[in-house]
């Protein structure tokens, strides 16, 4: 009985054969982070109204992905030496220069815009002045609304004291100003604008302005 013909030599797996290089891999997540940081920042705009800390957490990861895809960018670039260009050359390049417009972007306009509106829900609430560069007010409190309206009650150490309301702005140079619109009850003929000073430092429990006679402190009154 013959012997049966011997069996064909297998051809390497057509998975095996088409994977890809990690030079290509990384030059494909370089293009794509964007995408991703695109998806993110949509998420962390969101987050924004339900809580600080979430905003926080996903404005860290897409400053996370951004820096990672521009060093992995430049991996591949730094790869093609050993991998070649198909696949990797054009990737990289456009995942390099979109990743590195998008960090300055980000550390230059966002990341400015991000902390101003973090500082500004940190003014929110009832402030009493611990020192003040006045010495004619005996004390002071301000109330700083959510919706930008404020209760000021002044007492000075001689007279009746005095009870101003209004809207207050919280400017991108961190200048807190008020403008005054009734004064005891009265309403001004037109609003009288007050800059109360810069924000010096500010945590849960005081801050600092600083103003042209010095600083003052306030602290938070639950």
């Amino acid at each position: 009985m013959d012997a049966p013909p011997p069996l064909p030599r297998q051809r390497p797996s057509v998975v095996a054969a088409s994977k890809e290089s990690f030079g290509v891999q990384a030059a494909k997540f370089s293009l794509y982070a964007p995408l991703m940081v695109l998806v993110v920042g949509f998420v962390t705009n969101i987050s924004q109204r339900n809580g600080q800390a979430v905003a926080l957490t996903l404005f860290g990861l897409n400053m996370l992905i951004i820096v990672v895809g521009l060093a992995l960018g430049l991996l591949a670039l730094a790869m093609i030496p050993k991998f070649g260009k198909q696949g990797i050359l054009i990737r990289a390049l456009l995942g390099t220069a979109i990743n590195l417009t998008l960090l300055v972007l980000t550390l230059v306009v966002v990341l400015p815009l991000f902390t101003h509106a973090s500082v500004r829900r940190q003014l929110v609430g009832h402030w009493k002045a611990r020192t003040v560069t006045d010495p004619s007010i005996g004390t002071m409190d301000i109330a700083l609304n959510e919706d930008g309206t404020f209760t000021f009650n002044s007492v000075p150490r001689k007279g009746a004291g005095v009870k101003s309301t209004g809207q207050w702005v919280f400017l991108r140079d961190q200048a807190v100003g008020v403008s005054i619109e009734t004064a005891n009850g009265v309403t001004a003929p037109k609003p009288i604008n007050i800059g109360l000073g810069k924000v010096q430092s500010i945590d849960t429990q005081q801050m600092t302005l600083s103003t042209d006679k010095g600083p003052e402190t306030y602290d938070r009154v639950p």
